[in-house]
């Protein structure tokens, strides 16, 4: 993404802020792809058990209770599943 900005070692300010408007892009778009991995049902939300399936996969072993609170302090809609939007 650098590259594409600028060729030199070192960024103008105006080259910084397109790179960070490139790389959010570049990182959102990561984030989706990893989140729809895990989205199973591919229903555009991760419930309670694809949210433990991915959580377990970043190396972490989850207590299914502080999953839960995790997913109610993010779960702005109280539906009990998490978008894409609650997880960005």
């Amino acid at each position: 993404i650098a590259s594409s900005v600028c060729d030199y070692a070192t960024m103008e300010y105006l080259e910084f802020m397109e790179f960070m408007a490139r790389y959010a892009a570049y990182e959102r778009g990561q984030f989706k792809s990893k989140f729809d991995e895990f989205d199973e049902d591919g229903n555009g939300v991760m419930d309670f058990e694809e949210v433990i399936k991915y959580v377990t996969h970043l190396g972490y072993t989850p207590l299914r209770s502080s999953i839960r609170e995790a997913m109610n302090l993010v779960d702005l809609n109280g539906d009990g599943t998490l978008q894409f939007e609650e997880v960005v």
